[in-house]
């Protein structure tokens, strides 16, 4: 085998050396960049692992957040509606009772100005009764010119008219 390495010009003796080298250059590649390249790399792919998961959990949570906005924008739309119509059955409720009260309110008034009317109605006839006798009087007295004509006897002729 010697012959065959010096046939093509191999030194034992320096290919052993180169050999030696080689795996020692080796050990320390590895030792000190394949290694740690390698743990890198590992450290890497673990967060990019990491980082899909949680945007997978990142995108449920979204999609439960978007289902959860959806049913509180329904909720809030009803609620909304509910609130508008208690509001417009409150507001015709308050314009019942305020026509109510307004009917009730002429009703009264009407019936202060008819008692009123019937006062002064009363008045009018108390005062023309008690002032009739005298207007006749005087009537009289410059009709017939008589001064004579009682006033007795005009009270009793308009007693006995009615």
């Amino acid at each position: 085998m010697e012959k065959l390495f010096e046939a093509f010009g191999i030194d034992l003796k320096i290919l052993i050396s180169q050999a030696i080298n080689f795996f020692i250059v080796f050990f320390v590649i590895y030792k000190f960049f394949v290694k740690p390249l390698n743990q890198v790399i590992e450290e890497r792919k673990r967060k990019i692992e990491e980082g899909l998961k949680l945007r997978k959990e990142a995108e449920k949570l979204l999609k439960k957040i978007k289902l959860i906005r959806k049913k509180n924008q329904e909720k809030i739309f009803e609620e909304k509606r509910q609130a508008k119509e208690e509001i417009e059955n409150f507001r015709k409720e308050k314009i019942a009772e305020i026509l109510k009260e307004t009917e009730e309110l002429r009703n009264k008034m009407m019936m202060e100005i008819e008692e009123e009317r019937k006062r002064k109605r009363e008045e009018f006839y108390q005062q023309l009764e008690r002032e009739t006798p005298q207007i006749m009087l005087n009537l009289a007295k410059k009709i017939f010119g008589k001064e004579e004509l009682n006033e007795k006897f005009i009270i009793n002729s308009l007693k006995n008219d009615r």
